[in-house]
């Protein structure tokens, strides 16, 4: 009762304050969104697609935005001649959820504190620091709790931009991928780990690496990629992932190797993984893409060794705008990821943020591996203060997992003999799931989403999800030649 009081005072604060002084931005999400749902956090908001759209598909700009929008639109400068800024803001979400399957119902309020620092045209320093509720309670959470609440920093970085460079470093996630779900290599859940961020955009194409610390003393991850942007048809995008342990090793770190390569030539062991992405605009209306990803194929079979599956992932997918109205937007999806991907025998190389058997410690997809899935979902935007969106969804799920043992079952059979195991591995679970939701936005002070979760797996008792959160941001101090 004691937060609902202060969650109350608080909105009535907000809604008071003069437009002039929140102005425009009260909704800045900064800089990703990170809002939480049964303690797992959701995909990107419907907002940002149809912003995405509108750039995508204006006759003027068929130019994708960057990997990182949310950023860029933090770091970008209306004026040339910026000396410095100074931004602080606080956001403050109340959620109510009801689970049918679940005795104790949350009502849980988090508290963001965001500051942003620019200097000159070319400097951002950003911070953002969460104390949230729901989290002190979550069982994978190891650091302080206070009073009932738990927290820490979530993003921290500082980037300095330099004609076609960009270079960052900090603790953020990366946002990479073409999926409107959730993307193969990179998942929209994951949290973000501290590494130094390098890109260079050219008109026509880009190339980018880091190399960083996971969250272990002695695991550490390295990425390149390369990304074409012809035209409006003809868009895609190759990434290299190497995960090693030990000290920094300087092969992965330069980004000019093939990190294969290097671990083939006794460069350092290391789990790499490849990835594939395609996306094309046939008109103003239509966006189609796809992607490949390649954690292990086997190509000869002169060992049992080779009688291992191909441990892959694919995914394709497709978005359609204004079907019925000028602002709604239609997306389908089907996407799998094969048993064992993302796994290794070697636990500290298995691609993960941590260690910890959780699914908030996955690096790659949030439904780990061995699955496929189908997604559709249908956003409508009536005006700027009302959307709503229906979505349904229908996964399978087989026995394989990232967090578990990496198993060998073809050592038992011989090359004559061969292997083969059926996809989904093990027994599987079918679960189909249809959500409603309705989100409000009061004048750009308070915001009210309501979603409803109807879930059912296959020989097991449906259940039922129901959750409200309201929320609100407000910039409480701005100062400096913006």
């Amino acid at each position: 009762m004691r937060n609902k009081t202060i969650l109350a005072i608080f909105v009535i604060i907000v809604a008071n304050l003069k437009s002039e002084i929140i102005k425009e931005n009260i909704l800045l999400e900064y800089p990703f969104n990170f809002t939480t749902k049964n303690n797992q956090y959701l995909f990107k908001s419907d907002d940002f697609y149809l912003d995405l759209f509108r750039s995508n598909f204006s006759k003027e700009n068929f130019k994708r935005k960057d990997n990182f929008p949310k950023i860029n639109d933090l770091t970008k400068r209306e004026k040339e001649n910026t000396l410095y800024s100074i931004e602080l803001s606080a956001s403050v979400t109340d959620s109510i959820r009801y689970d049918k399957d679940d005795d104790e119902n949350l009502n849980s309020l988090s508290l963001k504190n965001n500051t942003l620092i620019n200097i000159g045209k070319n400097l951002t320093l950003y911070n953002q620091m969460l104390l949230d509720q729901a989290l002190y309670d979550n069982p994978n959470y190891s650091g302080k709790k206070w009073n009932g609440l738990a927290g820490y920093t979530r993003v921290a970085f500082c980037e300095y931009r330099y004609n076609f460079l960009t270079a960052r470093f900090g603790k953020y996630p990366v946002d990479q991928g073409v999926s409107n779900f959730d993307n193969l290599l990179f998942s929209e859940t994951h949290e973000g780990f501290t590494k130094l961020h390098l890109i260079a955009n050219f008109d026509h194409f880009s190339f980018e690496t880091f190399s960083g610390k996971l969250n272990s003393i002695d695991r550490n991850i390295s990425m390149h990629r390369v990304k074409f942007d012809i035209n409006r048809y003809i868009k895609f995008n190759i990434t290299e992932v190497a995960v090693y342990t030990g000290e920094t090793n300087i092969e992965y770190v330069n980004p000019f190797t093939f990190y294969h390569g290097v671990q083939l030539n006794g460069g350092g062991e290391s789990n790499t993984i490849g990835y594939f992405e395609f996306e094309t605009y046939p008109t103003d209306y239509l966006r189609i893409y796809s992607g490949l990803l390649i954690d292990d194929i086997q190509v000869e079979e002169k060992s049992v060794g080779d009688l291992e599956p191909n441990e892959l992932g694919w995914i394709i997918g497709f978005s359609f705008k204004d079907i019925i109205s000028k602002d709604d937007l239609f997306e389908y999806e089907y996407s799998g990821i094969t048993n064992r991907t993302f796994n290794t025998t070697h636990k500290g190389q298995k691609f993960m943020l941590g260690e910890a058997d959780s699914e908030t410690e996955l690096l790659g997809n949030k439904l780990g591996n061995d699955f496929d899935i189908h997604r559709a979902r249908y956003i409508n935007k009536v005006n700027n203060s009302i959307k709503w969106n229906i979505s349904l969804s229908y996964l399978r799920k087989g026995e394989g997992s990232v967090q578990g043992d990496f198993d060998e079952p073809w050592e038992e059979f011989t090359l004559e003999e061969g292997y083969s195991e059926k996809f989904p591995y093990g027994d599987i679970k079918y679960t189909f799931e249809s959500e409603i939701g309705v989100n409000y936005n009061y004048k750009n002070l308070i915001n009210f989403d309501l979603h409803t979760l109807y879930s059912k797996t296959m020989n097991e008792d449906y259940n039922i999800k129901v959750g409200l959160s309201i929320s609100t941001t407000i910039e409480y101090f701005k100062m400096g030649s913006i």
